[in-house]
């Protein structure tokens, strides 16, 4: 299994200004904006670290999913949500891609996704063929698309990567407790 964003996210869950004002920088002064682009890496990395730790896009964007073999029940887990569509679902090979008709597969809401078939098999993936599916994952493509309570975590992240710059503190996931509050609901749950 292989996955690849295909598309950039159109917006971040807090912006530069926001992350500023939460902090208490000062405005108005001579050095205005001198720590924007540590504050954009600051935002951009405890989104990523959100978005890993909860197998979440928190705006949406296009990824694709290589796959040399089906899951036990013939079918595809995607490994990203929550998934707004599957745009294709190929067959590649040496000869190029050949896509899958929609009415062979459909998808099972739950979490994760699944792409499973519908009546019949999906097609066969033996030797030289992988199954290539492009799909959208997201809460959406504006800043206030995403649940406050993720956005306020994003906020609390990015706060404490700049206030805490040795790395050292935090709970045994990596999160200060306050952020685990946030989002334990949107947490895979295993039975």
């Amino acid at each position: 299994m292989y996955l690849s964003q295909l598309t950039t996210p159109p917006v971040l869950p807090v912006t530069v200004s926001e992350l500023a004002v939460h902090l208490r920088i000062g405005s108005g002064f001579e050095d205005d904006g001198a720590e924007d682009a540590l504050l954009l890496t600051y935002v951009q990395s405890a989104t990523a670290a959100i978005e890993r730790a909860l197998s979440l896009a928190l705006a949406e964007r296009s990824y694709e999913l290589s796959l040399s073999r089906w899951d036990a029940d013939g079918g595809a887990t995607l490994p990203v949500g929550p998934v707004v569509a599957v745009d294709s679902v190929g067959i590649v090979s040496d000869d190029g891609e050949d896509l899958v008709d929609a009415t062979r597969w459909y998808m099972a809401k739950g979490r994760p996704v699944r792409l499973l078939p519908r009546g019949i098999d999906l097609p066969l993936l033996d030797a030289g063929h992988t199954a290539r599916i492009v799909f959208r994952a997201g809460f959406g493509t504006e800043a206030e698309d995403i649940p406050a309570d993720l956005r306020q975590a994003v906020s609390l992240l990015a706060s404490h990567f700049y206030e805490d710059r040795s790395g050292t503190a935090g709970s045994a996931s990596g999160f200060p407790r306050e952020i685990e509050a946030l989002i334990a609901p949107y947490r895979p749950v295993r039975l």
